[in-house]
Formats: structure tokens, C-alpha cells, sequence
């Protein structure tokens, strides 16, 4: 199975030609991975952000879904993001697939101020969406787009949903 992303996993290894600005490896879980080449992340290339903890079931359905959603949208990078200080190296104006509480259905997201922050208490507790307000609010993004995956689906279900917006997601990154 080959995912494009990055991955949390620590120790990779059999760094292998990569295609698009993306090199490949293998992670130590055995998958093969296609990471951004150093200097590509600013590239043309239309990508979408991939939010998601593999290793927590409560929050891995979005990385989860990558490999199918590649083959959906082939024209589309999907990129495993796992560090909210390197969102703004992606560009401008991202567009992010991460899962979401106290929704019903998936939903795009562009207004900020729908974005609730989880409580503060040290570094640890910065979220995505305190994330990306901040950088917002320091110039450093222009936008965001993210795609909510109501986090009670299960993988069948998102995939079949984002197959019905695909329209709508195309429009948002082509």
C-alpha cells in the first residue's frame, strides 16, 4: 500500500526516487510513505493537508482514508501534516482534511469563527483550529479551508461522502 503523507512513526529508512517533488520511504510500520522533498513544500503542486494521530483511534480517520482518497482525487497530493508549526510552509492558503467533533455530516469550513479552541493549559493544548487562527491573526496564512470528517464515521462512510463532494473539494484546491 503507498500513502502520500508524512508520517508521525519514528525511523525511516530505504529512502527511495520520488515523483512529483516527493521522495519515497519506508516507515517503520512497514508502509511505503511519499514525503516532500526538502524545498518542494512551496511548490505549485495542488495539495491537501492531512491532520491525524495513525496511532489514536479517535483521531486517525482522516490519515486513515489518504490511500483512498489519492485515488479519487490522483491530481492532488494528500500530505500528512503532523506538526501545526509547519502549516504555514504549505502556502497561504491551505486546505486541510482533519476530523471534528459535534458535527453530523462533513462539512467545509472557511469561517474562522466557526472554529472552536479547545482550553489552553500549556503548549500542548494548542489545537488546529487555535493554530490557525493565530496565524491568521499574524499574517502568516491569508485563509484556510478544512474539510470536517465528523469523527463517529467510520472509514466506509467518509470515503463514500467525499466521493459525493468531489466536485466541491476540486474546486477548492484545482
Amino acid at each position: 500500500m503507498e500513502i502520500t503523507g508524512r508520517v508521525a512513526a519514528a525511523g525511516h529508512a530505504d529512502n527511495g526516487p520520488g515523483v512529483l517533488g516527493l521522495e519515497s520511504r519506508v516507515a517503520s510500520c512497514g508502509l511505503r510513505v511519499q514525503f516532500p522533498k526538502p524545498g518542494t513544500r512551496n511548490s505549485k503542486l495542488k495539495t491537501i493537508l492531512v491532520f491525524g494521530n495513525p496511532g489514536c483511534d479517535c483521531d486517525s480517520l482522516a490519515v486513515g482514508i489518504m490511500p483512498e482518497m489519492q485515488k479519487i482525487f490522483p491530481a492532488i497530493n494528500f500530505i500528512h501534516c503532523d506538526a501545526l508549526d509547519e502549516l504555514h510552509e504549505y502556502g497561504r492558503k491551505p486546505v486541510i482534511i482533519d476530523v471534528a467533533e459535534g458535527i453530523a455530516k462533513i462539512e467545509i469550513i472557511s469561517d474562522f469563527d466557526k472554529l472552536e479552541t479547545a482550553p489552553i493549559f500549556t503548549g500542548h493544548d494548542l489545537d488546529l483550529a487555535y493554530m490557525l487562527k493565530l496565524m491568521k491573526k499574524a499574517k502568516m496564512i491569508d485563509s484556510a479551508t478544512i474539510i470536517a470528517i465528523p469523527s463517529h464515521y467510520g472509514k466506509k462512510k467518509a470515503i463514500d461522502e467525499m466521493k459525493l463532494m468531489k466536485c466541491r473539494i476540486e474546486e477548492l484546491i484545482l
